[in-house]
């Protein structure tokens, strides 16, 4: 079975996910806010979209 593809937008998220073991929704959105000009929506977006990726 191949792994999934993700997006570059989706390895920014991961990113931050990685670099911060233990965060929330509301954590990544912040952090993302940060070094992007996202809207917390795009961002969660994203999130469910990798969520449905590793199910």
């Amino acid at each position: 079975m191949k792994p999934p593809k993700i997006t570059d937008a989706e390895w920014q998220v991961m990113k931050i996910i990685w670099e911060n073991k233990y965060c929330t929704a509301n954590d990544i959105v912040k952090e993302i806010s940060r070094i992007t000009d996202w809207k917390p929506n795009t961002t969660r977006t994203l999130i469910n979209r990798l969520l449905k990726k590793m199910c």
